[in-house]
This record gives C-alpha cells, structure tokens and sequence, in this order.
C-alpha cells in the first residue's frame, strides 16, 4: 500500500500562547496521519477547542507540552510567548 501524500508543507512553524494548531500541524509535529490526532482529542489525550464551522483547534501551550513530554521538543527550546500550562 502507497504511503498516504498529503499536499501540506511537512514544515510547522511552533507557535505560542494564545495561538493554536490545526490538525494537520498537530499530525506533523507528531509524525502521525491526522485522523490519529482527531481521536486523541476524542479520547482526551490532547486538548481542542471546537469551531463554529466544527474544525478542530489546538491550543499551542498543549501541543507544546506534549511535544516536550515526548522528546521531540528541546527542553531548550525558546518558544514565542511561553508560559506555565494551569495545573
């Protein structure tokens, strides 16, 4: 079976609080195929916020988390606009 090709830039620019990922973001970042992200936000894995139009919408503060609890974030790493996620 062919490897699924999507028409997005593989590249994802990390953004910082107050801002948000969409799907396919969260599925680069990750390295996984983005109905993957969508059921880890439907199991609460991964924090979203529903649109008006019903998209899905991550917010960054999270997905920054998770990407730091998983490894694939330098602890190092400045991010835009960091901060301390509420316990």
């Amino acid at each position: 079976m062919r490897a699924r090709e999507f028409s997005r830039p593989p590249v994802v620019t990390l953004r910082g609080d107050g801002e948000s990922y969409v799907t396919w973001e969260v599925a680069a970042l990750f390295g996984v195929d983005p109905r993957t992200v969508h059921g880890w936000s439907r199991r609460g894995w991964i924090g979203s916020v529903l649109t008006p139009g019903g998209h899905r919408r991550y917010p960054a503060p999270y997905v920054n988390e998770l990407l730091h609890a998983q490894g694939l974030l330098d602890p190092a790493a400045e991010l835009p606009g960091q901060s301390a996620l509420p316990l």
